[in-house]
């Protein structure tokens, strides 16, 4: 993997929870965004979005199944800013509602 793709990656792991862009973590590894978008993905497997959305989405689950918190204040807090989006795509990922999600795990 591309030493700036390494970069990439640390950087949006610490600011994923931000309103971040494709360009802002290009600008971050000192890419021009066409080339980091074109290398982001030959090296990940996924483009950009793709995976800043499933990184969010893997923060929220582990707190659904983890924490009694508010799944609103939980979507806002991963970096979801509109949780009408949230809530569909959250289902449509992983075929369950974030209230289904969390039943799973309480007993």
């Amino acid at each position: 993997m591309p030493p700036a793709i390494r970069l990439a990656l640390r950087y949006i792991e610490v600011h994923y929870r931000q309103d971040i862009s494709q360009s802002d973590v290009a600008d971050a590894v000192h890419l021009n965004a066409s080339y980091f978008s074109t290398l982001f993905k030959k090296s990940v497997g996924k483009g950009f979005s793709d995976y800043l959305t499933d990184l969010r989405i893997e923060h929220v689950k582990e707190r659904l199944a983890t924490t009694s918190e508010k799944i609103k204040d939980i979507s806002t807090a991963e970096g979801f800013t509109d949780y009408q989006y949230f809530c569909k795509l959250f289902k449509r990922l992983t075929n369950l509602t974030p209230s289904q999600y969390r039943q799973k795990f309480l007993h």
